[in-house]
């Protein structure tokens, strides 16, 4: 049976240390979302450039070279949707001890001044990166997809001339 830590807000010594964890978990996270990003990136990029090259001579292989970036590319996704999770869940526990460690400075969110197309949005880098790694994801889908109707048109072309 276990216990769950249950950490309030109050003594100002403890709620600094658990903001300062929370803060540095939540960085941490964001750092492993980009450093994640790249691992998948190597591999996605890699499966690219293979199934470019095996496309027109190696139908057979390019399908599994295509499957391969599939399978990569929703790897990613669910691997930015769980960084996502932890991201935000440190941000939950930044947000109970807030008040007693930096007062009002975090408590309210500043309007920014619209300077047209080139100024300040509030888009998050780690949703785009999400959406990114979705979109590459359905664009793998649709490759593996054009391939294997490819294939069975192909054998089944073959399989009349006999």
């Amino acid at each position: 049976m276990s216990e769950s830590a249950d950490i309030t807000p109050g003594d100002s010594e403890r709620d600094q240390k658990c903001f300062d964890i929370a803060l540095q978990s939540r960085n941490q996270e964001i750092d492993l979302l980009w450093r994640r990003s790249l691992f998948f990136w190597g591999f996605i990029a890699s499966a690219g450039a293979g199934y470019a090259m095996l496309v027109k001579t190696h139908s057979h292989l390019s399908i599994v070279v295509a499957c391969f970036g599939m399978v990569c590319s929703f790897t990613w996704t669910l691997v930015n949707h769980g960084s996502k999770y932890w991201q935000e869940s440190w941000e939950t526990k930044l947000k109970q001890f807030n008040a007693n460690v930096s007062g009002p400075l975090f408590a309210k969110e500043e309007r920014l001044i619209k300077k047209e197309i080139w100024g300040a949005r509030k888009f998050s880098p780690s949703k785009l990166s999400i959406a990114i790694s979705d979109y590459v994801f359905l664009l793998w889908v649709f490759v593996v997809a054009c391939e294997f109707c490819g294939f069975f048109f192909r054998w089944q072309s073959h399989a009349q001339k006999r």
